[in-house]
């Protein structure tokens, strides 16, 4: 009996003893199966922050990217605009001041006539002028100044040599917007500005369309500047001296154009007396260019001009 005892404490224990060893092996995989897990969540996890980073630097690397691209457009846009507004063409129009001292303080007015030279009333004109020690603007057609050596000519002459502007006022009295052709449009111009060069040696004039009609596609033919008005004399239409006179006197300001045509013997007689009262207010009576290049520092293309004003 005690031997059936021992015998069974025996596998009794043995039984135990296989069990503990079979816990402890379960244990150590379980402690094995999660060191695994951890390591293969961490390489997971090191993995997707590699990429994540990557992600990361890649964004900010085309955000600094589109960040430069943008500088560099913004930098180009302003250096482009920077040029275009040093590359503003000023017109080169020379103005001869000699016998001539310009205030740019003081007022001024500048006197302009259509459509001669018509010597008779032209030379009348620039008598006063001159008297006065004052200059003017005359727009002259190329029908007036065809031919060589004839009084217009030679009154063309006398009013350049004494200081005043000689412009273009094209060859037959167009309406140049209504030119459909462009080769039509330039003809009229250069016409008169390479007669003008054989005349008086002006390489470069301004320009006053008749009418005063000048469109985009006019202005983009016509390289010259445009000369238009801010006084209509009306003396085309009323021809009575005392009314010009008197117009002259209520309309003039510092700074203005006013338009008249050197064809009729009643715009002498109104503005001759018109020079000496506006001398006596303290105008000086330049020429546009001469008005344009101490108001506004001179010309620019593809600009209509009405006036300067201080």
């Amino acid at each position: 009996m005690k031997a059936r005892i021992i015998k069974y404490a025996v596998v009794f224990v043995f039984i135990l003893l296989v069990f503990v060893l079979i816990k402890v092996s379960l244990t150590r995989l379980e402690d094995e199966i999660d060191e695994n897990q951890v390591s293969t969540k961490g390489e997971i996890s090191a993995g997707l922050d590699k990429e994540i980073k990557k992600e990361i630097e890649s964004t900010e690397e085309t955000t600094t990217k589109n960040k430069d691209e943008e500088t560099t457009k913004e930098t180009t846009k302003e250096t482009t605009k920077k040029q275009e507004i040093e590359e503003e063409t000023t017109f080169p129009i020379e103005i001869d001041n000699e016998n001539k001292e310009i205030d740019p303080n003081k007022p001024m007015i500048a006197l302009t006539f259509d459509d001669g030279p018509n010597a008779p009333v032209t030379n009348r004109i620039v008598d006063a002028l001159i008297a006065n020690d004052a200059h003017a603007t005359f727009f002259v057609l190329g029908l007036n100044i065809d031919e060589d050596e004839t009084e217009n000519i030679k009154a063309l002459k006398r009013a350049y040599d004494a200081g005043c502007e000689i412009g273009n006022h094209t060859y037959g009295h167009v309406n140049l917007v209504n030119v459909t052709d462009d080769k039509q449009v330039i003809n009229q111009v250069m016409a008169v500005k390479n007669r003008l060069q054989q005349i008086t040696g002006q390489k470069d004039t301004i320009i006053r369309p008749p009418y005063g009609a000048a469109d985009e596609r006019v202005m983009s033919l016509v390289k010259d500047p445009i000369i238009l008005w801010s006084v209509d004399s009306l003396d085309w239409k009323y021809k009575n001296p005392p009314q010009l006179l008197q117009y002259v006197k209520e309309n003039a300001y510092d700074g203005a154009i006013i338009l008249m045509h050197d064809i009729y013997s009643t715009t002498a007689d109104g503005i001759i007396p018109a020079i000496s009262w506006l001398k006596e207010q303290g105008y000086q009576l330049v020429t546009v260019s001469e008005m344009a290049e101490y108001r506004a520092g001179g010309y620019k293309e593809g600009v209509k001009y009405g006036e300067f004003l201080p």
